[in-house]
């Protein structure tokens, strides 16, 4: 079963995701009950057809790379590893819920049932303590070099 679910996330860790077509207003704070209801993903959209490689060697060729940009000042421990959205809601278990169908929460914000979709290959995932992990698009290094 896959791992992971890739979720694009830059410092100020927003919370778009590449499971729905577009991006979804920020997630709202839980009804009443204490659990937030989830949202659908989109259909899966069909790509468009890659261009010729002649095209893509000209492209590449016209690329600019930048420089290296220090690292000064970086480190893992100023990033927590998930911050909390609300109540007890950390940004994973929010973006489980927006992003899953049929998600159910504990009263801790945990999601313990549901069903996810993952957009590269469409296999499902039911389990997401294991089997689903919301990671960052962008490693936090990097955001970090390209803050400026």
């Amino acid at each position: 079963m896959w791992r992971r679910l890739a979720v694009p996330a830059l410092l100020s860790l927003s919370l778009i995701s590449p499971l729905t077509a577009a991006p979804s207003s920020a997630a709202a704070p839980p009804a009443a009950s204490g659990h937030q209801p989830a949202a659908s993903p989109l259909a899966r959209q069909e790509l468009p057809e890659p261009p010729p490689a002649d095209v893509v060697r000209k492209e590449h060729d016209e690329l600019n790379v930048a420089a290296p940009h220090p690292m000064t000042g970086y480190s893992r421990a100023k990033f927590p590893h998930w911050i909390t959205q609300y109540g007890t809601c950390d940004t994973r278990e929010v973006v489980l819920a927006r992003d899953g169908q049929g998600v159910v929460q504990d009263d801790k914000c945990r999601a313990v049932a549901g069903t996810w979709v993952s957009p590269y290959d469409g296999k499902v995932a039911t389990k997401p303590s294991t089997e689903v992990d919301i990671d960052y698009m962008v490693p936090l290094a990097n955001a970090w070099a390209l803050r400026r």
